[in-house]
């Protein structure tokens, strides 16, 4: 498996979450399985891990990948290659989904692929510094320099749903999320104004986010909610460009510095 400092990447169109999930996978060697989820840092929105569901081959188990496994010139087309055979990953350290991953896992999976943990290389996903956009900032480490013990993982799903609580009250639902495959970073929140005829899709930066509750499900904003209702129409036919990320931009300003 090349090394995630190595590779070379390719422009390559943000995509949503929940376009990317459900794509088939492919190993080096045959099929693989399904991705059922995008398991992300929940410090810096950086995606750690792919969670995938296998095929019988294999048990039907879920697995966990590194995103950077995944060929970049793949992320668009409806198969994603991976870059590793089906028995090396059949051989990775048994996963439990239903359980949190912990350090101690991830220490015994990047282990076993022979892989600098990212914690030990750059806290952003193994990237070199300079290829991290520099809107997107890295953990707080405690007193002794050290990252903490609890690495804050979730899954995509997790945020489906969560109400937008603005700064005067609630703005709409998260619907899906967008995703920059990359650097496996989370860019921004789908949000879901409105109800009925009303209802309309837009954006809003992750940057923008303050605080997640995950046990009530909300996601607080650094925005008012006629700001968020007012945004660019978001059209997931239509893609994100260049263009339209700068009518986001333009629309909300700069974030607040954290």
């Amino acid at each position: 498996m090349k090394a995630a400092r190595n590779r070379k990447r390719t422009e390559t169109c943000l995509q949503t979450s929940q376009s990317l999930e459900g794509r088939t996978l492919q190993a080096a060697d045959g099929d693989l399985g399904v991705l059922e989820a995008l398991c992300f840092d929940a410090a810096n929105w950086v995606i750690r891990y792919l969670l995938v569901m296998t095929d019988g081959r294999l048990g039907c188990r879920r697995v966990l990948l590194l995103p950077h496994a995944v060929d970049d010139n793949s992320v668009h087309k409806r198969a994603l290659a991976v870059e590793l055979t089906r028995d090396q990953i059949e051989g990775s350290p048994p996963f439990d989904a239903d359980r949190p991953i912990s350090r101690a896992y991830e220490a015994r999976y990047y282990a076993y692929y022979n892989w600098p943990p990212y914690w030990e290389i750059d806290p952003l996903a193994g990237l070199p510094l300079l290829q991290v956009p520099a809107s997107v900032e890295s953990p707080v480490r405690d007193s002794t320099g050290t990252l903490p013990r609890q690495n804050g993982l979730h899954h995509s799903m997790d945020l489906y749903g969560c109400e937008v609580i603005a700064c005067d009250g609630s703005a709409g639902f998260v619907r899906d999320l967008v995703v920059d495959p990359r650097y496996w970073l989370l860019r921004y929140l789908r949000i879901e104004t409105g109800t009925g005829t009303a209802s309309r899709d837009v954006l809003l930066g992750v940057p923008w986010v303050s605080q997640v509750n995950w046990m009530e499900r909300r996601v607080e904003v650094n925005q008012h909610c006629a700001a968020i209702t007012h945004a660019p129409r978001f059209d997931a036919s239509m893609g994100i460009d260049h263009e339209f990320e700068a009518q986001v931009r333009k629309h909300y300003g700069h974030p607040p510095r954290r």
